[in-house]
């Protein structure tokens, strides 16, 4: 598990940018990674609920930027 998160934290280490997505309970935790990430690292990052992403941020993604899923075990998860 170490070995795996620090691979993780090399590729993400140089980003200026990241997304994190949520539905339902997962929304708020979504909201509240972006702005940790925004007051430790001073790096550009938003919450987004799931469902919205079709309809404008997902032009903010490509192969660069990294999205992270916030997946609650709730009545959401099999969406």
């Amino acid at each position: 598990m170490q070995r795996e998160c620090k691979k993780n934290c090399r590729k993400l280490k140089d980003k200026r940018n990241f997304i994190y997505l949520g539905r339902g309970y997962g929304f708020p935790l979504a909201l509240e990674g972006a702005l940790k990430i925004k007051e430790i690292s001073y790096i550009h990052a938003d919450g987004y609920p799931t469902g919205e992403m079709k309809h404008g941020p997902i032009a903010l993604v490509d192969k660069d930027m990294p999205v992270f899923l916030l997946l609650t075990r709730d009545l959401c998860m099999k969406k």
